[in-house]
């Protein structure tokens, strides 16, 4: 039955390379806002003057991704079935990726006009993706982060199975629009 779950969703998996990039927003006194982004560029124009304008400026040219493992959980559904396997292979996936992201993610910080200070982390992966549109039980895709809308609704990307993890190879460059 896995298999032809997989055959449903064939058209939506593809291999790649992406810049895997993950933000988290810092204030005094208020909770974090943490988001991710896939991008096949190394330099990325941002707009610095809030929050708001600056997480539209990385969706203007980046792919949203989720942090939320509900999505990963439900995106592995999708391609394998249903089943504590898929389950044990989708958390053994998320372990895997977080190690590798601390192992082979570059960081910086940034802040904002108005006083958030964004911490991006960012390295160059290699694997399978499932691609997902925004019928795809927006409640699951974001987490403490911004809304499905806020990052350009659409379509949006979940890493399935990765090949490589590696450092950019060059300077990850964010631009001032």
């Amino acid at each position: 039955m896995a298999s032809s779950r997989a055959q449903n969703v064939n058209d939506k998996l593809f291999g790649g390379e992406y810049t895997y990039i993950e933000f988290v927003a810092t204030k005094p006194h208020l909770y974090p806002v943490c988001f991710a982004a896939l991008s096949t560029k190394d330099t990325i124009k941002i707009d610095r003057s809030n929050l708001e304008a600056f997480i539209k400026s990385i969706y203007s040219t980046c792919v949203y991704t989720p942090i939320s493992d509900m999505a990963y959980r439900k995106g592995f559904e999708l391609v394998f079935g249903r089943s504590m396997r898929t389950y044990n292979c989708c958390t053994f996936f998320l372990c895997d990726f977080y190690e590798n992201s601390k192992r082979h993610g570059q960081t910086m910080t940034i802040k904002l006009l108005t006083g958030e200070k964004i911490t991006i982390t960012y390295l160059r992966i290699t694997g399978i993706f499932l691609s997902l549109d925004e019928t795809f039980n927006p409640e699951t895709i974001t987490s403490d982060g911004p809304s499905a809308a806020e990052c350009g609704g659409g379509n949006f990307i979940v890493p399935i199975s990765m090949v490589d993890y590696c450092p950019v190879n060059q300077n990850f460059l964010l631009i001032d629009r």
